[in-house]
């Protein structure tokens, strides 16, 4: 848990750092926008693959541990 809330730490103060890097870059203010919006898409993107990943990777360490209960009860249910 401590990993994920560094991570996510970090992530929020780069995008910070970004942004406020943007904002005081010598260009347009609509080339900018797009930028910052180019950028968030990205970090969003960049998250929820992620998130998906993580999930993924919980999802497949519950059927693996289902599997070995499975296994462990029916092995008991042979011994009695």
């Amino acid at each position: 848990m401590r990993t994920v809330r560094a991570i996510m730490i970090t992530v929020s103060a780069a995008a910070l750092g970004a942004g406020v890097a943007l904002l005081l870059a010598p260009q347009s203010g609509e080339r900018t926008r797009r930028q910052i919006r180019r950028k968030t898409q990205d970090l969003v993107h960049d998250i929820r693959k992620n998130a998906e990943m993580r999930a993924h990777d919980a999802l497949d360490l519950g059927r693996s541990k289902a599997r070995l209960i499975r296994r462990q009860v029916r092995a008991s249910m042979k011994a009695a």
